[in-house]
């Protein structure tokens, strides 16, 4: 279960299941969003109440944004979202050399090696 959610403002605020439980429900404080250039495009929608404003999402959404992100992180590496070689099996292989640099890139920003923090 996803614990937290960030909007690009910087306010964040804890995820709870909804009440069926098929979904989830971020709220975050109406009087910060008020103020936010970004609120007209916005995906929260304002609560009856007027002081909170909601985000709801499902696992699917959550699971269609982890591919997204992925596929980008792999096809920017490419000039032009292409493969710098032809064939079937160099192509193949290229996407796969790509994933692992990208996977050990995440793995080194997750834990952070190298940036100052200490080895367990």
């Amino acid at each position: 279960m996803p614990k937290k959610v960030a909007c690009p403002q910087g306010q964040q605020v804890a995820v709870q299941p909804s009440r069926t439980g098929t979904s989830f429900v971020a709220r975050f404080d109406g009087a910060v969003c008020e103020a936010c250039p970004l609120r007209e495009r916005c995906p929260t929608q304002p609560r009856p109440a007027g002081a909170v404003r909601a985000l709801r999402f499902t696992w699917q959404d959550l699971r269609r944004a982890a591919v997204e992100a992925t596929i980008r992180s792999l096809k920017t590496l490419f000039a032009g979202s292409k493969a710098p070689v032809r064939g079937q099996f160099r192509v193949m292989s290229m996407v796969l050399r790509v994933a692992a640099v990208v996977n050990i890139r995440r793995l080194h920003r997750a834990f952070g090696v190298g940036n100052g923090a200490k080895r367990a």
